[in-house]
C-alpha cells in the first residue's frame, strides 16, 4: 500500500469521526462549532477563548462569535483576570445545565465506544496517532 492509499484511509476515519460529531450536534439542536466549544468549556472550566483557539483548533472569530451569543443567551459570562488581558469564560448555572445535557451524552457514547479497545490496543492507537500527527504538524508548519 502506498502513502496515498494510507493517507486516504486515515482521512476517511478522521472525516467520519468529525461527521459523527456533526450529526450529534444536529440531533442536539446545535452546531458543530458550538458543540466543540461546549466540550471545551466542560473539559476545562474557566478556560479562555485563547485556550479554545489553541487547544481545540477553532478559528478565533468563530470562538468569539459563539461566546458572544452564549453571553446573550445567559449561558456564560466573561470575567476579567487580575493582571491578565485574557478573560475567563465563566459558565452560569443555566449554562452548566444546558451544556451538561448535551456534552454528558456524547461523552457517554465516546466512553462506551472506546471500550472496544483493550489497554494495549488503545496505547498503540494513541502512539500511532501521536507519531503521525506530530510529523504531519511539523511538515505543515514548516511549509513556506
Amino acid at each position: 500500500m502506498d502513502s496515498k492509499e494510507k493517507m486516504g484511509i486515515i482521512s476517511k476515519h478522521i472525516f467520519k469521526i468529525n461527521s459523527i460529531y456533526s450529526e450529534y450536534a444536529h440531533k442536539a439542536n446545535t452546531t458543530y462549532n458550538r458543540l466543540v466549544i461546549y466540550y471545551a468549556i466542560k473539559e476545562a472550566p474557566n478556560c479562555t477563548q485563547k485556550h479554545i483557539v489553541e487547544y481545540w483548533g477553532v478559528p478565533k472569530q468563530t470562538v468569539n462569535t459563539v461566546i458572544q451569543n452564549l453571553i446573550k443567551e445567559g449561558m456564560v459570562e466573561l470575567i476579567k483576570q487580575e493582571g491578565k488581558r485574557e478573560k475567563i469564560i465563566f459558565v452560569t448555572e443555566f449554562g452548566k445545565v444546558y451544556i451538561s445535557n448535551i456534552i454528558d451524552k456524547i461523552m457517554e457514547f465516546e466512553n462506551l465506544s472506546i471500550e472496544v479497545l483493550n489497554d494495549d490496543e488503545f496505547k498503540k492507537l494513541d502512539d500511532y496517532m501521536k507519531k503521525f500527527s506530530e510529523k504531519f504538524e511539523s511538515m505543515v508548519l514548516g511549509y513556506e
